[in-house]
């Protein structure tokens, strides 16, 4: 195994061990299985006027091949994280007109899929 495969399968193993069960949905069809959720956290900018504003966005990272027969994320898709007591509720979108997912790794097994809050219950 070349140096760049033994570190993408270390990262594969790193990212599996803190992935969260997720249901991934697009129309009719729902997905379960397991994401590492990462990037920005919950941030609030009120404008100095007192009042919260929820900017949460998160990247889902996760194989691929746990999309099937959907094959790749597209803009609309959702993603449901049930963490703590409470249900988040994600919309994948595209960031700044580009794809809403990126390739982790060279031989495109991994992807981060970009999503923004919408709700909670």
């Amino acid at each position: 195994m070349g140096l760049l495969a033994s570190g993408q399968a270390m990262l594969g193993v790193a990212m599996e061990g803190e992935s969260q069960p997720i249901t991934y949905r697009r129309d009719a069809t729902s997905l379960y299985f397991s994401a590492m959720p990462s990037g920005p956290q919950e941030t609030t900018d009120d404008g100095g006027i007192g009042l919260g504003i929820d900017t949460s966005e998160r990247d889902f990272s996760f194989a691929v091949s746990k999309l099937g027969a959907l094959d790749l994320p597209v803009v609309g898709d959702e993603i449901d994280w049930a963490i703590g007591g409470k249900t988040y509720y994600f919309r994948v979108l595209s960031m700044n007109g580009t794809r809403c997912f990126d390739w982790l790794d060279n031989h495109q097994l991994r992807i981060a899929v970009h999503a923004k809050l919408s709700r909670v219950s």
